[in-house]
Order: C-alpha cells, then structure tokens, then sequence
C-alpha cells in the first residue's frame, strides 16, 4: 500500500524511526508483530483514499462487504509489518528464529537441489515475504532476492533519509539482493551453482514495473497481469521451480512460510516459460483466495497495474 507523501507522514516518519525502531527492542521476540498490527489497525479506521481504494479493489474479487472489510483491515496490519520487518533483521539469531518464522515443506526444497540443483521461489508479497532468508540460509541454503523497482511517490528528503536507514538494515538479512533492472547473468550463474533464489510473482509494489508479463485470466474472469521472471530464470539456469508463501502462523506472532511442490517444467525453454508462469499463476490465485488479509498490494488490484486494462 502507498500512503501519500505530506508534513504529517514525515512527522510520523522521525516518530517511527527514531522513536519506534528503538522501543521495539525491548519487546519479547516476535512481539513487534502485534504493535505493527495494531498501527494497522488504527491506520484502517481513518478515512483515507488508501483505504477507500484498497475496499474498492479487495470487492473485485472478494464481493461480500462484511468479508471485505475484514480483509482490509488484515491488509492493513499486514502492510505495517511489511515496512518495519527490517527493525526485526537485528534481533533474529538461531535460537529465537521460530519467533518470528517457521518453513514448511523444506523436503520439496531439499527433493529439487539434490545434485547441486539451484531452486527459484516465486512468491507473492504476502505477510513478512523476506523472512524465509534466515530459515533457508541457516539450513546452508546460499540465498539471492531480486530487488529494485521505483517508488510509486516521490519521498520527501526526510523519506529520502528514511530509505537509507531501509537499505543499511536490509544489508544485514542473510541474502544477495540484486537489482531487477540490472543484468541478470549474476542470478544465472548463483542458481547453476546451487543457489535459491527468490523472486516476485505479482508485482514491485507500484511506480515502474518490471521485467515481461503476461495476462492470465482468474477463475473469477479477471485478467491479471503476471510476471514471468521466476520461470523465464528457471527455465534459463536449470533450476527448480516452486511457489512459495509466507503467512501469519494461526494465533501466534509470527509467520510460517510454506513451500510448494516443484513446478515441472518441459525442455523447451519457451514452452516452460509459459508453464511455468501458468503454474504460479494458479498459485498466487489460491493465495488471494485463502489468504487475502496478507497481500501488500491490493491498492495495485486495479485495470493498467496488476489488472490488464479494461479488465474491470
């Protein structure tokens, strides 16, 4: 989601930053989850534009305004914990990891890298998304995450302060962040050496978008545009493709993150461009389905973005 820039939001950003970033160190591990939920909270009672859209475009595919609702006001959390996870990334070490995440399905991983094989993970930007990293990387996993994108709005110069202090925390998570505009022949290479790399399936979070797409039609005749960047690298390097998500782990603080099956893909590097993106496509579908509350984008659901135009 994206709140629009103002002198109140960079008030709000010295009070987070400076203030907040450091209280939540005194927190029991895992508990700085529930005050980013109750920010969003508060954040979904006002009567923003934000909010007024996100209702908006959660009806698209969720029609019933009571599930609606609901849906907005988790979205809401959701998308606190995803701007402050990195206050996290200094406090996780072995012993209090499962705090904060728990991944599931680790034997498909382990099944498709026998042999030294590397592995995409194509994942939605759901719940705390960068959180598998440490689980992964502390099972010698060598892990790599596409990044980049432009911001949707142009921050202020104390938003332009905020976003270093963002990229020096996100410095300290346990893997290779490479920028989405740049060559990708490093990616190639991390992945025919074994890597895991982990990459977007529906989108950067607004502004300039990047990479191929291509329009698959939902269940419900909507017609989504998609990456096609996971598989395209798959089907490059030889690597296993799963889907993978990351969600709140039932009544507790922290997030599970579940791994899919392997995606089989054919030998035609074409063909499994296509059957692979069809693939995750069906997946992220289930996701906004079942897990509708964790998605970050829903602000994005609309015709020109994440929809195709005319798609309403």
């Amino acid at each position: 989601m994206v709140f629009e820039e103002s002198p109140v939001k960079d008030l709000y950003r010295v009070a987070v930053w400076w203030g907040l970033r450091h209280a939540v160190r005194a927190l029991p591990h895992g508990a700085e989850f529930q005050v980013y939920r109750g920010m969003g909270e508060l954040a979904f009672r006002l009567p923003t534009s934000t909010r007024r859209k996100a209702l908006q475009n959660i009806r698209r595919l969720h029609p019933d305004e009571d599930r609606a609702r609901r849906i907005a006001r988790e979205a809401f959390g959701t998308h606190f914990i995803e701007k402050y996870l990195n206050f996290s990334f200094p406090r996780i070490d072995a012993v209090n990891l499962p705090r904060y995440v728990v991944v599931e399905g680790l034997q498909n991983l382990e099944r498709a890298t026998r042999g030294g094989r590397g592995a995409v993970l194509g994942h939605p930007h759901m719940g705390a998304a960068q959180l598998p990293h440490f689980e992964l990387s502390a099972r010698g996993y060598r892990m790599m995450q596409i990044g980049g994108g432009r911001a949707a709005v142009e921050p202020s110069p104390m938003g332009r302060r905020v976003q270093a202090i963002r990229g020096r925390m996100e410095g300290l998570m346990p893997a290779t962040v490479v920028d989405g505009r740049a060559f990708l022949r490093p990616v190639v290479k991390h992945l025919r050496e074994g890597g895991v790399l982990l990459t977007a399936i529906d989108g950067t979070g607004g502004g300039e978008e990047m990479g191929r797409r291509a329009e698959r039609v939902l269940a419900t005749g909507l017609r989504l545009r998609v990456p096609m960047g996971a598989a395209f690298l798959a089907s490059r390097a030889g690597a296993a493709l799963l889907p993978l998500v990351t969600v709140r782990n039932g009544a507790g603080w922290g997030f599970r993150s579940i791994i899919g099956e392997e995606i089989p893909l054919p030998a035609d590097r074409e063909a499994a461009v296509e059957v692979g993106t069809d693939g995750l496509t069906a997946f992220l579908e289930r996701c906004l389905m079942e897990h509708p509350g964790e998605w970050h984008f829903w602000d994005h659901f609309v015709p020109g973005e994440l929809l195709a135009a005319g798609g309403d």
